[in-house]
């Protein structure tokens, strides 16, 4: 699976539902279901666990992720100790980062008490509720913890959970990956909704139902923002940086970036320059 880079470079919003420390003596769930992902690490016990069709064992040190609105069951008959969070992380495309990233339903984490240790902090700081900034102190650490998970799933090699084909979101994972790895090549519509095998009227539908905006548009918006960012930190010339991107020759990249950010490219990225100038220079 390559990295979808211009995803990426997108800022990402965490929203935390629920964060606690849970002992058991015994458990057996059947048959629940959340709006959002529910991430449980297994500190001590173990649980059979089925989410969707798969039925699989769980064990201390693993972490098992829920999707959100997919039945899960968990069952355990002895003692254990669960560190479990209600999780929701999107950019500003409204993509889900599970969904672009399916880490595998239950996964080993590769050094669990540097795991524990950051949840603790995580769990601390979810406790202070009259705290002024408490929810600027719990989306850093929360994304710390989502690192971790991540660098653990990359160091697992990467292995993928089963996609429920019933859901949009599950559905487009991977038109969302595609756009993301190929939007500075040429890409139809007719290219993506073969990947799922429909008509493109139908996916520009649900697409737009997911994500607000159609596939195509996505593209777009990918496309500037990856020359946005080449202008901030290179030289290339916008003949470059429009073939780089997909963004056809200099002109269309210059017509098509003032329309989106009100200025051109070649004033843009002197403005760009001038900010990152000491002010203790200018002052010389």
């Amino acid at each position: 699976m390559k990295d979808p880079k211009g995803l990426m470079d997108e800022y990402w919003h965490i929203r935390l539902f629920q964060v606690e420390e849970a002992f058991y003596k015994a458990i057996d769930i059947q048959n629940l279901i959340y709006p959002y992902w529910v991430v449980s690490f297994i500190v001590e016990g173990q649980v059979e666990v089925e989410d969707g069709s798969k039925t699989q064992t769980a064990r201390a040190g693993q972490v098992m992720l829920h999707a959100p609105g997919t039945p899960f069951a968990e069952k355990a008959t002895t003692p254990g100790l669960h560190l479990w969070m209600l999780i929701d992380v999107r950019n500003s495309y409204q993509v889900d980062l599970f969904r672009l990233y399916p880490i595998t339903e239950v996964m080993t984490m590769i050094d669990p008490a540097a795991y524990s240790a950051i949840f603790y902090k995580l769990l601390a700081a979810w406790q202070k509720k009259d705290s002024p900034f408490r929810e600027i102190e719990i989306s850093a650490i929360g994304m710390q913890v989502v690192h971790l998970l991540l660098e653990s799933w990359d160091q697992n090699g990467r292995v993928q959970r089963n996609v429920q084909a019933g859901r949009n979101g599950e559905r487009l994972e991977k038109v969302i990956s595609y756009i993301h790895t190929s939007f500075h090549e040429k890409v139809t519509r007719k290219t993506l909704a073969h990947l799922l095998h429909l008509n493109t009227n139908y996916l520009d539908k649900i697409f737009m139902e997911e994500y607000q905006m159609n596939p195509m548009q996505m593209i777009r918006e990918l496309r500037l923002k990856k020359a946005k960012g080449m202008l901030e930190n290179g030289n290339d010339s916008l003949t470059d940086i429009a073939s780089a991107c997909g963004l056809g020759d200099a002109s269309y990249l210059s017509h098509q970036f003032v329309k989106r950010f009100g200025v051109n490219p070649g004033k843009y990225r002197e403005q760009v320059r001038q900010t990152r100038q000491s002010y203790y220079q200018l002052g010389e």
